[in-house]
This record gives structure tokens, sequence and C-alpha cells, in this order.
């Protein structure tokens, strides 16, 4: 007979997974025995982002396996943050665990993050301090939450991923928050609880390099940015505020020449350059603005976060079934 989760789960691990198939097993193994250490009453649930290379399919043999593990699978990809809300939305646990499921996350970080946590914080995120990462990648992450910080004004940290440790306090409030663009880092700055970093290693990626290329963190920034912050068009009244005073400093400018000095005002390559120079400033500001609208159309749509095609694991154990369309 099959037993079920006891009532009141401890730890919730909630792994989305996009590629790296072959890192599964042996990350729900080093959960297993990092968890067991120290609690009987965990789940682990693996969220399957539409992988195109077969996670799915190495989810549903774990799922049978382990009656600890649930495994969720969307019907397309939606997004590596829409699999942590779905993740979060299905959870029990009084504590939330998130993290990759490349084992860049370490699984045996886990009890440093509990130790933090047990002093008191609503949350603690692991600070990865001597990251794996080549080059590039670091260099490419580092501009992302230089870039990102300063438009939004939320400290973001290219060092502070996903992995780490949430209240359900902090967990359940986060799940109110219904917008398309989403952010966990940024959504729990500005929810605004207690929160605390510690140091973790930062293991390798298992065979395959990352989904965020330096076009997609680009592409991400930009939609973070239209979403959380309105500074774009601050900085195009600033902008405007700056080029009319140049206008009028550089008026000043050539009629003193004029009356001054009798010099003719030529100027018919300036006139060009300066009409072709303040179109694209018309444009450009049309276009932020264009994209702020377009966002709240698509906000205003209110359809599902994600779809839900299949779910193993927890209706075999006979429990109750959740909300799986997070709108």
């Amino acid at each position: 007979m099959t037993k079920t989760l006891p009532d009141g789960i401890e730890y919730s691990v909630v792994v989305p997974t996009y590629g790296s198939p072959e890192s599964l097993v042996e990350l729900v193994d080093r959960l297993t025995a990092t968890l067991t250490d120290f609690t009987d009453s965990y789940e682990i649930i693996l969220v399957n982002d539409g992988c195109p290379v077969g996670s799915w399919d190495v989810v549903k043999q774990i799922a049978s396996a382990h009656r600890h593990v649930t495994g969720i699978s969307f019907t397309r990809n939606f997004g590596q943050h829409m699999a942590i809300t779905a993740g979060l939305a299905d959870s029990s646990g009084s504590r939330v665990i998130v993290m990759d499921c490349d084992l860049q996350d370490v699984p045996e970080e886990i009890p440093k993050l509990i130790a933090e946590f047990d002093k008191g914080f609503n949350y603690v995120v692991a600070f990865r301090n001597d990251r794996t990462d080549n080059f590039l990648k670091r260099t490419s992450s580092l501009l992302f939450h230089r870039v990102l910080s300063y438009m939004t004004g939320a400290r973001s940290e290219a060092g502070v991923a996903n992995f780490g440790i949430y209240s359900r306090k902090v967990i359940d409030n986060y799940l109110e928050l219904n917008e398309r663009v989403r952010a966990f880092q940024l959504h729990l700055l500005w929810i605004g609880f207690s929160h605390s970093t510690v140091p973790v290693r930062h293991g390798k990626r298992m065979n395959r390099n990352s989904g965020y290329t330096f076009l997609r963190l680009l592409q991400y920034a930009a939609e973070l940015i239209i979403c959380f912050s309105d500074k774009p068009l601050r900085l195009a009244v600033k902008c405007g505020f700056a080029i009319s005073a140049a206008s009028m400093f550089t008026t000043a400018y050539l009629v003193f020449l004029r009356l001054g000095y009798s010099h003719p005002v030529e100027g018919w390559t300036s006139l060009i350059v300066s009409i072709w120079f303040l179109s694209g400033i018309h444009i450009m500001v049309l276009g932020v603005v264009g994209l702020y609208v377009a966002k709240s159309f698509d906000e205003n749509k209110r359809r599902p976060l994600y779809v839900v095609d299949e779910v193993v694991g927890r209706y075999a154990r006979g429990l109750p079934p959740r909300d799986w369309q997070r709108g």
C-alpha cells in the first residue's frame, strides 16, 4: 500500500526544469540525502517548463520511484519564473526551498541556508561568491544586474539567483502578485520581508549551456525595466529638458554672433543634423510609451500565467489537487 506524506509538510523544494535531464536523478538523490539528515517531512516538486530534450520522461520515472516527488509539466515553455510560480503554488511546506536543476545550486549547501533562516529571517538567499561560469557569462550577468539595479531602483546582485529558503508567509504573499513578467527576487524585494544572504559553493553546470544568452538577458532586462519602473519615461523627460536647454544656449550664441560680429549663419548641416537628432529622440520616446501601453494591454488580458498539461506523483498519493491554472 502506498504511503502518503504526513500532514503539515515541513519542507518543500521547488525545482524548475528545462534541459539537463541527465542531472535530475543525481539532484533528487542528493536532495533526499541532504533533507533526510534533519527531517522526514518534505516534498520535492519538479516543474517541467516545456523542455524539448526529455526532462519530463525523467521526471515521471523519478516520481514513480520516490514518494516525496511531484512532477508538473507545462503545455509549452512559459519561462523559468512561471515554473517557479507553479511549484510554489503547489507547495505545502512551512519552509520552501527554490533551486535550479543543473546542480549549480549545490544541495549540500542547504543546511547553511537553514541555519541562517533559524536566526529569525523571513527568507535567506544564497550568494555565489566563487562562480564557475565562464568569463562571458559572468560579464553579461554583471552588466544585466548593474543596469537592472539602476533602472529599477532595486538592488540586484549578480551573485544572487533564486537559490534560497523562504517562509510560508513570504511565499503566500508572493503568490498574490499576478504580473505576467516576473522576477522572483525583485518581487521579494518589493514585498519587503526581512532577509539575509549566505555565501555558498557554486557547482559546475552539467552538460548544457545556459538558457540565458546575452541577447536574451538584454530582452529580459528590458521587459523587467518596463514592468517594474517608470524610470525610462523619467529619463526621456530629462533628456527633453536637456535638449531644450542646449537649444536655448545655441540660439543665444548664434544671435550673439549675428548681432555682435555680423557673421553669416550658414548652418545647413547643423540644421539637418539637429532635425534628425530630435526626430530620433521623438521616435524613441514614442517607442518607450508604446512599450508601456503594450505591457498594460498584455496584463489586462488576465490570461492564466501558465497552463499545466500533466501531473505525476501527487494524485497517485491521494493528495488534493492544486489550482493549476493560476491567473
